[in-house]
């Protein structure tokens, strides 16, 4: 009988969700020049250098209730990561940033406001705020927003 239930829960890889959501941000995003890159992990420094600005889709976490004896649900958790550079002491300068990085967030809130069930998932959450903070890389400012996202999927 726990074999039963073991097989019954839902096996979808968080992967797949990750994936599908990268995707729909590049057509969002990238192909409107709005970043220069979608990746599906965390960024790496050499990521964060040549393609500010970047958005990184990160898994942070899953859980995997039963939801009723006929259906089961998995819930994947993301943090949409948004790079910005701050400044280049040429022509980007700090106000250019700091549009950028809220056309970038408001460009992400649209794509789960119109993608809330697909083929890939039965709910897109934007969950919590979004917590905004700066990270150097080599002496470089850049500017993080972190946006908290949740797929769920239901069999």
């Amino acid at each position: 009988m726990a074999g039963d239930q073991e097989r019954d829960a839902v096996t979808e890889s968080r992967e797949t969700s990750r994936d599908a959501l990268a995707a729909l941000l590049v057509t969002a995003l990238v192909d409107t020049n709005i970043v220069k890159a979608v990746i599906g992990h965390k960024p790496t420094k050499e990521d964060v250098k040549n393609r500010s600005p970047l958005v990184a889709v990160v898994s942070v976490g899953r859980a995997r209730p039963r939801f009723t004896t006929q259906e089961n649900r998995a819930t994947f958790r993301f943090d949409v990561q948004l790079w910005v550079l701050i400044a280049d002491g040429v022509a980007w300068t700090p106000a250019i940033a700091e549009d950028r990085l809220d056309l970038m967030e408001a460009t992400v809130a649209e794509v789960v406001a119109v993608n809330q069930e697909t083929d890939d998932w039965n709910c897109l959450i934007a969950e919590d705020d979004s917590v905004i903070g700066d990270v150097g890389y080599d002496g470089v400012p850049y500017v993080v927003e972190h946006l908290p996202v949740t797929v769920e999927v239901f069999k």
